[in-house]
């Protein structure tokens, strides 16, 4: 059972951490240095992809989140598999790679974003990639009770969907339970990413 600390951490650094992923968004509340909230009509949604941190690659944080704040680098690669698209426009586009680079500002208990962006490499259904969109951070602080929030959140500001706001849920699939005492240097989770009008 995750400690009351770890606990309110992976729901502000997920979101923090993958916030400043995408900026995002991204994320995933669980979001990124400028998260975009994460709870949205499903039939709103232009695009919806699975997401999750890639095999073997957690998202990195250097120095350790421990129970002393202090500004946070966080690096991931997220993969965005079964998207499905609502309008023509983004029919095309069934799978993505997410580099995520961003910063925080955190300690056990909280995440505050601080800068953040993200590239995401997408491609079709054959596999072959059809175009980059880069996501940037929306700075604003999340304060959320959901362990699954937004891994993803920003706003995608060039290439396939411009315009498009990106929000997002990743539950941890790796222990936090070592953040007071060890310190948390990496997080991996699975969720869900998608991109609103």
């Amino acid at each position: 059972m995750f400690r009351p600390t770890a606990s309110r951490l992976v729901r502000r650094l997920v979101p923090a951490a993958a916030a400043l992923l995408l900026a995002a968004p991204a994320l995933p509340r669980a979001q990124t240095p400028s998260l975009v909230p994460a709870a949205r009509a499903s039939d709103s949604a232009l695009l919806t992809c699975a997401a999750r941190t890639a095999p073997d690659h957690p998202i990195t944080l250097t120095p350790a989140v421990t129970t002393l704040t202090r500004t946070i680098h966080a690096r991931a690669t997220l993969q965005l598999s079964d998207c499905r698209a609502t309008t023509r426009a983004g029919r095309q586009l069934r799978s993505a790679t997410v580099q995520i680079d961003a910063r925080v500002r955190a300690d056990c208990s909280r995440v505050t974003p601080l800068t953040g962006k993200a590239t995401v490499t997408w491609r079709n259904g054959s596999g072959r990639r059809v175009g980059t969109s880069t996501v940037q951070a929306v700075r604003r602080t999340h304060d959320s009770a959901n362990v699954a929030d937004g891994l993803l959140a920003g706003k995608v500001t060039r290439g396939p969907m411009a315009g498009t706001e990106v929000s997002g849920s990743l539950i941890p699939t790796s222990s936090i339970t070592h953040c007071a005492d060890k310190g948390l240097r990496t997080l991996a989770g699975s969720g869900k990413v998608s991109l609103h009008r």
